[in-house]
C-alpha cells in the first residue's frame, strides 16, 4: 500500500489537501459555535456573580425584607455622569447603592475587594466606585469629583395625571469622589439585564443613595444567591412593601396606595378577601376636577367620586331626606354647598372639565356632560373624608392657593369661598357619578379605583387582606431567575454550529466535489491496474477494500491535518465576528473554546463525507468489464477532453450574474440575504465551468 500510495503521490497529495479543506471548515465553523456559546455564556456568568435570583419592583419597599429572605438589599437606578472639572458627560449610567454584603457575590478577583474602597473613603464628597469603561469615557482618575445625575424615585408613574414632570423635580444630582475604579469584568461588568453590552457602572454606599434619595430604609432590588435562593417571599411581604394602607373609621377599612391609583389585582384581592369574611365592599373613583360649571358659573378644582351605593357602608342623603337614586351614566349629584354655590336645581346641565394623559404622556383638557339627578346633604357618606386618597401636592397643603400638583393649575381663579370650603372639609368631593361612569373616563393602564371601602366592624380584614395582596403582588414583586434566564439566552434559540456549517456550505460543498472529481480521475488513471487484478484472479470486494483502504489512509491525513487547521480557521471567524462582523452578534468579547467531542465530531464527519465519495468512485470503476478496463488507462483520461467553449460562456456568465447580485444585495437591502446565497451559488457555478474548461483544454 505504501508503494502505491508514493506511487501516485500528486493525486493523493490534491485529495488529502481537499480533504483538509473539508475538515477545516466543518470543524472550524462546529468550533465557533462552541465559541459563540461559551463565550456568551461566561459572560452572562461573569456580570452575575453568584446572583442566582433577583426582585426588581416598580416602588421602594423596606430593606429589612432582604434579611428575611436572605438577599442583598440594594438601589438599582439609571442616571448619568459628568466629569467634575471638564465636564464631559456619560448617559446610560447604572447607579447602584450596595451593602457590604453586595461584594460576597462577586469573589475574587473581580469582586469585592473593589468596594472596600467605598468604607475606607473619606472626604467631604460621598465615594464612588465606577468601572473602567466609565473612567475611559469621563477620562477621569481615582481621586478626582464627577457629578452623579439620578431619577428620584416616585411611587406615582410620570405617565398617570398625577405624576411628577418636571425634570428638577424628577432629578437628584450629587457630587461624589471617585475612590476606585474597577475592571470591565466581574464587579465591573454587573448588570440584570441579559445583553452582551460592556455596561456603564458606577457603586455608591446604600445609607448614602437612601439619604440623598430620601428613601431612608428602603431599597428597590433585592439580590439573592444560589445558596440562599428558595425562601418563599410571600409570607414576609407587608402591606407598606407593596405600597398599601389599610386605615379603620368607624368600622370601614379603606384601603389606599401610594401610587394613587390602587393596582387590579389589589383591588380583586381586596374583593376576595371581603367575600371570603362575608363583608361588603365598595370600589370608589377620585379624580380633580378643573372645574364643575352650570352655564356661566363654575366652581375651580374640585374633587368628583364615582361611587355606587352599597348596603351598611353609608349612603348619600338627598337635602330634601331620602336616600339618593342610583345615577345613570349620563347623572351626577352635586353636594348642598356646590348646588348653592352654581344655583343649580334637578334637571340642570353640568359640565366636568379635567386633565387627562394624552398622546406621548402629555397632558390634555377634556369635558364631560351630565343631568343633575339631585342635591346629596354633607352628611354621611357625602361627609366621609377617606373617600378621598391623599393628592400629591394637596392635602399638606393649608389652602388652595399653596398646592403644587403636578398639573397646569390656574390657582388665581380659587375664591374666597373655596378657601372657606377648603378649611372646613379639605377635600371631601363636591360631585358624584356612578362607579362605571368614572371608570370609563378615569380608567388608566395603572388601574382604575383610587380606593376599596369595606365594612369591618370586628376588624378582621386587614390581615387576611394583607396575605391575598402579597399573592396578587405580580411581576413587580416576584423574585426572577436571572441566572437560568442569563444561560437560556446565551444558548439562544439557533445552534450556531448548524448556522456557520450553513455559512460555509458553499466552500464545503466546493471541496467535496472537488475531492470527488480528483479521486475519479485517479481511479480512472487505474484503471487498467484494476482491469488487470481482476484479470489476476482478485474479487471485485477485494479491489475495491484495497482502494478504499488506500483512500482512507489519504483522507485520514487530511482530516487531522484539517483539524489543526479549523482551530486556525475558527479563531480567525471569531476574530472577524468581534470586529469585521461585530453587527452579526454584537459581542466583542468572543474567545476560543475547544471541545474534545466538537473536534472529534468534526474529524468523523469530514472522513465519512470524503469515504462516501470515494466509495462511490471505486464501485463505479469497479464494476466495469475487465476488457474495457484493460483497454483503458490513458483513454479514460483523453476522454474528458474536448470543447471549452461552452463551459468557459458557462463560467464568465455566472461571474457577471454573481456580482450583479452582490451589487444588488448591497443597494437593495430587504433582500440581502437571498441575493447574498444566489451569490455565492453563481460563483460557486463559474469556479465549476472554469474548471471543467480547463480539463477539457487537457491542462
Amino acid at each position: 500500500m505504501l508503494r502505491s500510495l508514493i506511487h501516485f503521490g500528486r493525486v493523493n497529495l490534491a485529495i488529502l489537501a481537499s480533504t483538509a479543506v473539508v475538515t477545516a471548515v466543518l470543524t472550524g465553523a462546529l468550533l465557533v459555535g462552541d465559541s459563540l456559546r461559551g463565550s456568551l455564556r461566561g459572560l452572562a456568568l461573569d456580570r452575575l456573580g453568584q446572583i442566582a435570583d433577583a426582585l426588581l419592583a416598580e416602588r421602594f419597599f423596606r430593606d429589612g425584607l432582604g434579611e428575611d429572605v436572605g438577599a442583598v438589599p440594594v438601589i438599582l437606578l439609571s442616571g448619568s455622569a459628568a466629569h467634575g472639572r471638564t465636564g464631559a458627560r456619560v448617559s446610560g449610567l447604572q447607579v447602584q447603592g450596595v451593602p457590604p454584603a453586595f461584594a460576597d457575590l462577586f469573589p475574587h478577583p473581580h469582586g469585592g475587594a473593589h468596594l472596600a474602597a467605598l468604607t475606607a473613603a473619606s472626604g467631604p464628597f460621598p465615594p464612588v466606585v465606577i468601572n473602567a469603561a466609565v473612567a475611559a469615557e469621563l477620562s477621569v482618575a481615582v481621586g478626582e469629583t464627577i457629578l452623579l445625575s439620578v431619577r428620584r424615585p416616585s411611587p406615582i408613574n410620570r405617565a398617570y395625571v398625577l405624576g411628577t414632570r418636571e425634570p428638577t423635580a424628577l432629578l437628584t444630582t450629587l457630587r461624589c469622589t471617585v475612590a476606585g475604579i474597577a475592571p470591565d469584568a466581574g464587579l465591573g461588568r454587573f448588570g440584570l439585564q441579559p445583553h452582551q453590552l460592556l455596561p456603564r457602572n458606577a457603586f455608591l454606599p446604600l445609607a448614602t443613595l437612601q439619604r440623598e434619595l430620601g428613601v431612608a430604609g428602603r431599597v428597590n432590588a433585592l439580590l439573592r444567591s444560589t445558596a440562599a435562593a428558595g425562601t418563599a417571599l410571600e409570607p414576609h411581604l407587608a402591606l407598606g412593601d407593596l405600597g398599601l394602607a389599610v386605615a379603620v373609621t368607624a368600622g370601614i377599612a379603606t384601603i389606599t396606595s401610594d401610587a394613587f391609583v390602587l393596582r387590579p389585582d389589589h383591588v380583586a384581592a381586596a374583593a376576595a378577601s371581603a367575600a371570603d369574611l362575608g363583608l361588603a365592599h365598595q370600589p370608589v373613583v377620585t379624580y380633580l376636577a378643573n372645574r364643575i360649571g352650570v352655564g356661566a358659573r363654575g366652581i375651580p378644582y374640585s374633587i368628583v367620586a364615582g361611587i355606587d351605593p352599597i348596603a351598611g357602608l353609608g349612603s348619600l342623603e338627598l337635602v330634601r331626606g331620602g336616600p339618593a337614586p342610583r345615577l345613570e351614566a349620563d347623572e351626577v349629584l352635586l353636594n348642598s354647598w356646590a348646588a348653592a354655590d352654581l344655583g343649580a336645581v334637578v334637571g340642570d346641565r353640568v359640565e366636568l372639565a379635567y386633565f387627562a394623559v394624552g398622546p406621548r404622556e402629555g397632558v390634555e383638557a377634556r369635558t364631560a356632560a351630565f343631568t343633575l339627578r339631585g342635591v346629596v346633604a354633607i352628611k354621611g357618606l357625602a361627609a366621609a373624608a377617606t373617600l378621598t386618597p391623599p393628592f400629591p401636592g394637596m392635602h399638606e397643603a393649608a389652602d388652595m392657593a399653596s398646592w403644587s400638583p403636578p398639573l397646569p393649575l390656574d390657582l388665581s381663579l380659587v375664591r374666597a369661598r373655596d378657601e372657606d370650603y377648603w378649611d372646613r372639609y379639605g377635600a371631601l368631593p363636591k360631585a358624584f357619578v356612578s362607579h362605571a361612569t368614572a371608570a370609563r373616563l378615569w380608567s388608566t393602564r395603572f388601574g382604575t379605583e383610587t380606593s376599596v371601602r369595606v365594612l369591618d366592624p370586628g376588624h378582621i380584614f386587614a390581615g387576611p387582606f394583607a396575605s391575598a395582596a402579597a399573592s396578587a403582588a405580580g411581576g413587580g414583586m416576584r423574585f426572577q431567575p436571572v441566572r437560568l434566564r442569563a444561560l437560556e439566552a446565551a444558548a439562544g434559540a439557533t445552534d450556531f454550529g448548524a448556522l456557520f456549517i450553513g455559512f460555509s456550505l458553499f466552500l464545503i460543498a466546493a471541496a467535496a466535489l472537488l475531492t470527488a472529481q480528483l479521486y475519479r480521475l485517479g481511479v480512472e488513471r487505474r484503471s487498467g491496474e484494476i482491469g488487470l487484478m481482476l484479470a489476476l484472479g482478485y474479487s471485485v470486494a477485494a479491489v475495491r477494500r484495497r482502494l478504499v483502504a488506500e483512500g482512507l489512509v489519504v483522507a485520514l491525513a487530511g482530516a487531522l491535518a484539517g483539524t489543526a487547521v479549523g482551530l486556525l480557521y475558527a479563531a480567525t471567524m471569531l476574530k472577524g465576528l468581534g470586529s469585521w462582523w461585530l453587527t452579526a452578534v454584537g459581542s466583542r468579547f468572543l474567545t476560543l473554546h475547544v471541545e474534545v467531542t466538537t473536534l472529534g465530531a468534526g474529524l468523523l464527519l469530514s472522513l465519512l463525507l470524503v469515504v462516501l465519495v470515494i466509495r462511490a468512485d471505486v464501485r463505479r470503476a469497479a464494476g466495469h468489464p475487465v476488457r474495457r478496463l484493460l483497454g483503458t488507462g490513458r483513454r479514460a483520461v483523453e476522454a474528458v477532453t474536448g470543447r471549452a467553449r461552452p463551459a468557459w460562456l458557462l463560467a464568465a456568465g455566472g461571474v457577471v450574474l454573481g456580482l450583479a447580485a452582490g451589487l444588488l444585495g448591497l443597494w437593495y437591502t430587504r433582500r440581502a440575504t437571498e441575493l447574498f446565497f444566489a451569490t455565492g451559488a453563481l460563483l460557486l457555478l463559474a469556479g465549476l465551468a472554469a474548471y471543467a474548461a480547463h480539463l477539457r483544454r487537457g491542462g
